[in-house]
């Protein structure tokens, strides 16, 4: 698992805006007309289907999957300093041993490649999201946000693990993540993911790490056809983020170690499923010593 493949996923593909159809919208959108309406038509507002349409065209600098990348983005958004990002070489369990990867280990990021194979799996597995219930239990209480936008899946993987893990790693409640949090308390992941096109600080600070990597950052234009999602722990489940599914996906208790519980899953979810696919890297969010 070489950690020098970057990318997130391309928006040109099957799932390039899988909630576009599902999207609800905000408080105050347009409804059916009724008579009043008719004869005086009220100005237009907004809605999330709406700012989503334009963000079509935003696009930012894609994260590599490089621990010294992402540990940096996360403590310009508020990860302290004794907590960082570690290459995870394989899932072998000599290679998830606490000797090759430190614990406590509180989120893992995946980064794959798109084949089509996985994008039709993919695809579907959204769609039975969106026909189920939201679900009650541990996904309840996950910060989880959509993605749109384009190529900023490995920022947002980044985020995911960091905020969901906040009071386990010790963040300020005024750094960035922490004002992230108070101010989308109780928003939809919809709302969240629009959201995120606007907060500065995190552009700023994604696309100044991106810049930084040891391969030469692609435009932001560029389609890549790679992405990021992550898992974290959450009421004793290991729960899995993608930010271009429609809600939280919970992969049941995590047994003994949480990082030997993820790799299961990524071997038998992904790597098992797609042999053919050998472009799979895994990071650790870890404390070190």
């Amino acid at each position: 698992m070489g950690h020098q493949a970057e990318g997130c996923a391309t928006r040109g593909r099957t799932l390039k805006r899988p909630a576009g159809a599902t999207t609800k919208r905000v408080p105050g959108g347009r409804g059916l007309r009724d008579s009043a309406a008719v004869k005086k038509p009220r100005k237009h507002r907004k809605t999330v289907a709406d700012v989503m349409e334009k963000l079509e065209e935003v696009n930012w600098v894609p994260l590599e999957s490089n621990p010294a990348m992402f540990t940096a983005f996360a403590r310009h958004i508020g990860l302290p300093e004794d907590w960082s990002f570690v290459d995870v070489l394989g899932i072998d369990s000599d290679l998830l041993c606490e000797a090759m990867v430190a614990r406590p280990c509180v989120a893992v990021t995946l980064l794959f490649e798109y084949s089509d194979k996985i994008l039709k799996a993919q695809s579907e597995q959204h769609a039975k999201l969106v026909a189920e219930s939201a679900g009650e239990g541990q996904c309840k209480d996950v910060f989880f946000m959509r993605q749109f936008v384009g190529n900023a899946c490995g920022t947002i993987a980044a985020i995911h693990c960091v905020a969901n893990e906040g009071k386990v790693v010790g963040i300020d409640d005024d750094c960035p993540v922490g004002q992230l949090l108070a101010k989308m308390k109780g928003e939809c992941p919809e709302t969240i993911g629009v959201a995120l096109a606007e907060m500065e600080d995190f552009h700023l600070a994604s696309d100044e790490c991106a810049e930084g990597g040891q391969t030469a950052a692609p435009e932001p234009e560029v389609a890549t056809n790679h992405h990021f999602i992550c898992f974290i722990e959450k009421a004793g489940k290991v729960v899995e983020l993608n930010g271009v599914k429609a809600r939280p996906i919970d992969h049941g208790p995590v047994g003994e170690d949480f990082l030997k519980s993820v790799a299961q899953i990524v071997k038998t979810q992904f790597m098992d499923r797609y042999p053919d696919n050998v472009q799979f890297n895994m990071m650790a969010l870890v404390r070190q010593a």
